[in-house]
Order: structure tokens, then sequence, then C-alpha cells
């Protein structure tokens, strides 16, 4: 198994296929990390492309934290404007220690996109998402669902409180992680006002910063492009809970010169909202075509459509 470049690269970052093929230099996605167990992360989803006519080959490009057996957490940039032919291509997969268990698992489709009305692109404000699946997580368990933050508990709110991210990809931006192994890394919470330092976003109270452990070569613990819409933990007096989803950060991921390397869109801020689209009670954004995916070919003018949403994205400086 190799990480290889694939057709639609600018759109997906990387593609995992079960064939032999040469490496390529791709973004890094934790910063960092280190190796961790999935079963400790239950509630962790790798949202990933796959298609009828590409057999053996998958194309990871968020993450995202299960609700139910039937919804998925995720970041709204990571599926904003998704034409809705490709909605059904989308995949969600659960208890996945690498790109091995990713390839070989039950790859379940996306059927609705939801995120809300006044979710910015360009701010990456309100940045959150919710996917209903075509049908049920296979193997899931009440024990898989992710506890949400919630308003009346503010306590990670708190200088130095530490954090763990989780998510896949490489160790740093030359440290390849080959097998794609499921990485970990501690942060620490850094106040919202501190960490206004970016020319085209604003960080509020709706969402949580983070500062790194150094790594001592001018970078520190972070998350980067993959880790999109993973979940931010806090060990809430035993209880393993999500207060973030990864959002945006800096154009050189884990740099130690910024107040703040990480931002995350708060759960709590929100809880009300996902609850809604989980239970049906809002209108989904995007739904998927008739038929769902792609099937078995993508129409020249669809390939084309995708790469153009791809370059699109590939500019935006979230991750």
């Amino acid at each position: 198994m190799k990480i290889v470049a694939g057709a639609l690269i600018a759109l997906f970052a990387c593609s995992i296929s079960a064939e032999e093929d040469s490496d390529y230099t791709i973004s890094p996605y934790i910063v960092g990390g280190s190796d961790a167990n999935v079963a400790d992360y239950a509630f962790m989803a790798s949202l990933m492309y796959e298609y009828d006519n590409q057999p053996g080959t998958i194309y990871p490009f968020c993450g995202g934290s299960v609700l139910d057996s039937m919804h998925i957490l995720t970041a709204a940039h990571c599926v904003y404007d998704v034409p809705n032919f490709t909605v059904g291509d989308m995949k969600v997969v659960i208890e996945a220690n690498d790109g091995q268990d990713m390839l070989s698992a039950d790859k379940v489709p996306v059927e609705k996109i939801y995120y809300p009305s006044d979710y910015d692109d360009d701010s990456l404000l309100n940045d959150v998402a919710v996917l209903k699946l075509s049908r049920p997580l296979t193997n899931y368990t009440s024990g898989h669902v992710a506890e949400l933050g919630d308003l009346a508990e503010q306590g990670y709110r708190t200088t130095d409180t530490d954090f763990t991210i989780v998510g896949y990809g490489r160790l740093g931006s030359n440290q390849a992680n080959s097998n794609v192994d499921f990485l970990s890394a501690t942060v620490k919470y850094v106040d919202p006002g501190a960490c206004d330092i970016w020319s085209n976003f604003t960080t509020s109270n709706k969402q949580v910063c983070t500062t790194g452990s150094s790594l001592g070569n001018g970078l520190v613990t972070a998350t980067c492009q993959g880790d999109s819409g993973g979940p931010l933990v806090w060990d809430n007096n035993g209880v393993k809970t999500q207060i973030g989803i990864v959002s945006f950060g800096p154009g050189v991921c884990g740099d130690e010169a910024l107040v703040a390397q990480s931002v995350f869109t708060d759960v709590s801020q929100y809880k009300s909202w996902i609850r809604q689209a989980q239970n049906g009670e809002i209108a989904p954004t995007i739904t998927a075509s008739s038929g769902g995916g792609s099937g078995g070919s993508i129409s020249f003018a669809s390939f084309v459509s995708l790469v153009a949403f791809g370059l699109y994205r590939r500019r935006k400086t979230s991750f």
C-alpha cells in the first residue's frame, strides 16, 4: 500500500491504493503526532471518496465524529458546495487504525449534508456540518457516540488546559507516515481573543484556539491539512469530550512563532443546531442526486467540475 497522487489530487490531497505506485510528497496532517489506538477514540470517523471505476483506491479528505449510527459531525468547509452528483461517492469509515484498515473497511455512503445557512466559506464562521448516511454504520454501538461539549460546562476555557488532537497522516512536513497510521498529539488552550491574528479570519467565543509542544525545529504539535472536521478532545473528569471541530490554521502548520497554531469550531456553541440536523428537524443543504454517486464512470464535464472545485478549495487556508 502506498500514498500516491491521484487524478483528483487538487481535491483530495492524497489517495490510498491497494496497488504499488510511486511515492509523492503530500501536505502533512497532525504535526508532531504519535501512534494512537482508534479504540480509545471510538467516535473517530474518516471521510473519503471512493469510485466504482477505481476499485482498491480511496481518497481520504477530512475527519469527523460519530453522532449516531446514521449521522457524522464534521466541518462545513469539508463539504461546502459539494456537487450533488458526488455526494453518494463520499464515504465514511470508523474503527480504522491505518490506511489498510480504511481500504478493507465497510465504507458507508453519505446521503445528505447539513451546514448552517449562515456559514461563511471566506471567514469560516459557523464551520460545522452534519452528514446523514444512506445506511447505518457497520459494527456501530452506543460506545461509538461522541460526547459533545455543552454550554453549561466551559471548564476547558482556562489557560494551559490540555486537549488531544487525533487524525491520520504524516508525523511532520519531512517525516512520512506511509501507513496512514492513526495519530494523536497534545495541545493547550489559547484564548480566542489572543489568537485573533489571522489576516482573513476572525476568532471569537464560538471557537477554541490551541498551541502545541515545541518539537525543537521551529514547529509545535498542531493540526494541518487533512485533519479538518476531526475532533478536539478534552478529558472532562475522565470522560473524553469533543469540544471542538478542526477548522483552520496558518499556512505553515505548527508555526512556533505564532501564539496559536490551530483553530476549532466550539461544539457547545452549535449543539442545539447539531441536534436539529441529527433529528431531521431542518432541511438538508445538499442531497445526493438520484442514483447515489457517480457510479461506474465520471463524465468529462463532471471531472472538470471536480477539479475546479478542488482547486478552489486548495486556495483556502482551512485544513
